[in-house]
């Protein structure tokens, strides 16, 4: 070997380590040793050959090793502390001063040397104090060796640039709240996607998901929405919650909900429910066409639901207050009931003008109006109706309120009030049981300037009917008697109809012989 200085070792195998260079300290017993073994230069010390050298370079394959004698990548560091320590001895405050960075460069195909990603670290703000950054910088395509910063992390942990926020706003995405018109007046913003709320300046509380969701939003508060394009339009609109794709675009109202995709897309007002997933043609095709649309309001009374399709169930339904007290229930068998202040009424009719009349005390078959007739009662007539039986849709074991229709045969102008009494005998029994009877007695007061063919209802009292089932019977017989509150009616007296009021709560029965 031709050198100025040549150190040969003098181990027997090439793999063995050779003494090379001892360097002693002055006072104490410091030596640095630097030492060949194979293709290795190591570095170590002490006073005999080191075998567990600090530090260690091979020339073959230009790997380091620190605390490593076989390092496994071009550096590799070995210890219970691998720590690396970059040190920017810059004094200064300056905003990104004291950075320290790591670069990430590669060659292409033709040997163009470009950085692809870069690491910075450095000082946040500009006063002197110990605030930091991290910066993460990537290579979009054409960066060279300046590659785009896409993530910063600031000191009070806040993401920036692709994450964009504020002391009070968060975003993630590219182009996210415009990255430049978020003004330090808006506030609460929360958003994620490509140009999410990407025209933001003032408003507060809007949170937003998807590919420019709420992009025109500007001073708007408080809105929420996930999907692409959803409430796109809305500028100051506040208070609106949408998810599905474009849902509630194009409007710019308030306190409205879309549910789906195109839901409400059309909707200008305000206080609207739309669950849909369809294209309609304007807003009044939406409304019309959406499987469901609804109004909000304060009054309850003033609140909609409108259900543009079939309704199926297989659990039945409560409408009114809720299946509380007062509610119309569709059982699951598809039958009605009704319950509460939902209960209807009914009649049970018994005419007169086809009943039958005895052979004396009966009453006369007279002219009613111009074209028609029926019976007319003096004291003590009497007819006797048929048998009717009491309907299926009749809440079992309620009372029967019986009542008489009554018209004046002439004017009563005698400058006093007149009367005309009644009885209704009622015969009555329930399936399988016995027949009986019981009487119901009411007088008429017909006031004084009463016209003729003036109509009256006579409520006659209550039938209790506890217990009873469908199927029950009923039969009447009506009788004119003796007026005893005044002055007796001159005359005779239509009698038209004879009924029994009945409280309904279903549409008929579930069986021919059972409720």
């Amino acid at each position: 070997m031709l050198a100025p200085l040549g150190i040969t070792g003098d181990a027997t195998d090439i793999g063995d380590r050779h003494e090379g260079i001892w360097i002693r300290a002055k006072t104490a017993g410091y030596i640095v040793q630097i030492n060949v073994r194979g293709s290795r230069l190591e570095i170590g010390g002490g006073g005999s050959l080191d075998t567990t050298p600090a530090m260690s370079v091979n020339y073959l394959t230009g790997k380091v090793g620190i605390g490593e004698t076989t390092p496994e990548t071009l550096t590799e560091w070995t210890g219970t502390a691998p720590y690396l320590t970059l040190h920017n001895s810059d004094s200064g405050d300056a905003d990104g001063g004291r950075e320290s960075r790591l670069n990430f460069k590669g060659e292409q195909s033709g040997e163009e040397e470009t950085t692809l990603a870069r690491i910075e670290v450095g000082h946040d703000g500009a006063v002197d104090d110990q605030k930091g950054y991290f910066d993460i910088f990537i290579n979009d395509g054409n960066d060279g060796d300046s590659p785009t910063k896409i993530l910063r992390i600031k000191s009070t942990g806040l993401l920036t640039d692709r994450w964009f926020g504020t002391d009070t706003n968060t975003f993630l995405g590219i182009d996210v709240a415009g990255s430049n018109n978020l003004t330090v007046n808006g506030i609460w913003n929360t958003g994620i996607g490509h140009s999410v709320l990407e025209d933001v300046t003032d408003g507060a509380g809007n949170t937003m998901v998807g590919y420019q969701a709420g992009w025109n939003i500007t001073v708007s508060n408080f809105n929420t929405g996930i999907g692409h394009n959803v409430l796109f339009a809305t500028t100051t609109g506040e208070r609106n919650t949408a998810i599905g794709y474009q849902a509630g675009a194009i409007g710019n109202g308030s306190n409205s909900i879309f549910l789906g995709n195109y839901a409400g897309y059309w909707e200008t007002g305000s206080n609207k429910l739309f669950i849909d997933n369809a294209v309609r043609t304007n807003e009044a095709d939406g409304r019309v066409k959406a499987l469901m649309y609804g109004v909000f309001a304060a009054a309850v009374a003033d609140q909609s639901l409108t259900i543009n399709g079939e309704i199926l169930g297989s659990y039945g339904a409560k409408i009114g207050d809720g299946g509380v007290t007062n509610y119309t229930k569709i059982e699951p068998d598809g039958t009605i009931e009704f319950n509460g202040a939902a209960k209807v009424w009914d009649d049970l009719q018994f005419s007169i003008s086809d009943a039958k009349v005895p052979a004396s005390n009966f009453p006369t078959w007279e002219t009613f109006t111009t074209n028609t007739k029926e019976y007319s009662f003096a004291v003590d007539d009497y007819i006797d109706t048929k048998a009717n039986e009491t309907s299926h849709a009749w809440k079992l074991g309620t009372s029967g309120h019986v009542h008489l229709h009554v018209t004046t045969k002439a004017a009563n102008s005698t400058g006093s009030n007149r009367y005309a009494k009644f009885t209704v005998f009622l015969g009555y029994c329930d399936t399988d049981e016995t027949w009986q009877e019981t009487s119901f007695t009411a007088e008429l007061t017909i006031p004084d300037g009463t016209s003729a063919l003036q109509m009256f209802y006579l409520d006659m009292g209550d039938l209790a009917l506890t217990n009873y089932i469908i199927e029950a019977e009923m039969k009447l017989r009506v009788k004119r008697i003796a007026a005893t509150g005044g002055t007796e009616y001159t005359g005779n007296i239509f009698l038209t109809q004879t009924g029994i009021h009945f409280e309904y709560d279903t549409i008929g029965s579930r069986a021919e012989t059972t409720k």
